[in-house]
């Protein structure tokens, strides 16, 4: 019996250690990295299959790991938080759960980084825009400026070339009256002549 006893427990397999399934799932991810592109997809398909047919924490990590670290379009972080979430949030900690929580922790960290950058990237279009409205704005006032200022240049020029016409004919006029009256005198001085002659 006791030998029997003995024997049962040399086949008992000890539980593996968590610290060496945190290794695996980053060898397989760093492995995953280094392949070449068309080969990365069968790591992801491998660990999908490996996640539907035992769905424990060191599948769901190793996916997670794989879904966070490839290129797109395999990289898919949402689904991969979807995968850390109940790990990250187990009780008591293990390295597995210390793990996953610092990974969804730097998943969080950059999507609220792009989330941030996203709204500053529409913040300055905006700005951009305003800027670019007012811009546009100021250019339509300085043209109707340049328009008034041109039509009132050019009002002023008729006025000023009116203004020396009627100058000119005031001159000409000024001169035929002048030359009138010269002409009177003479007549006037030729009369007086010849009426003192005539006595």
């Amino acid at each position: 019996m006791l030998l029997a006893l003995v024997t049962g427990c040399a086949t008992v397999t000890p539980p593996p250690d968590p610290n060496v399934l945190v290794g695996k799932a980053v060898e397989t991810t760093i492995e995953a990295l280094r392949a070449p592109a068309n080969e990365q997809r069968g790591y992801l398909l491998r660990a999908q299959q490996a996640h539907a047919t035992r769905p424990d924490d060191a599948n769901s990590l190793c996916l997670a790991l794989l879904l966070t670290a490839l290129p797109a379009p395999l990289r898919d972080e949402e689904r991969a938080q979807h995968l850390l979430a109940p790990i990250a949030a187990r009780q008591p900690e293990t390295p597995i759960a210390k793990f996953a929580r610092l990974l969804s922790n730097q998943l969080q960290e950059q999507k609220n980084a792009m989330k941030d950058g996203t709204e500053t990237l529409q913040q300055e279009k905006a700005l951009r825009a305003a800027s670019e409205e007012r811009e546009k704005q100021l250019l339509l006032r300085l043209e109707a400026v340049r328009a008034a200022h041109n039509r009132d240049a050019a009002q002023l020029r008729r006025q000023t070339d009116a203004l020396r016409a009627s100058e000119q004919r005031e001159d000409t006029l000024k001169r035929q009256i002048d030359s009138l009256r010269a002409s009177e005198r003479s007549m006037i001085e030729r009369e007086e002549k010849l009426g003192t002659k005539s006595r």
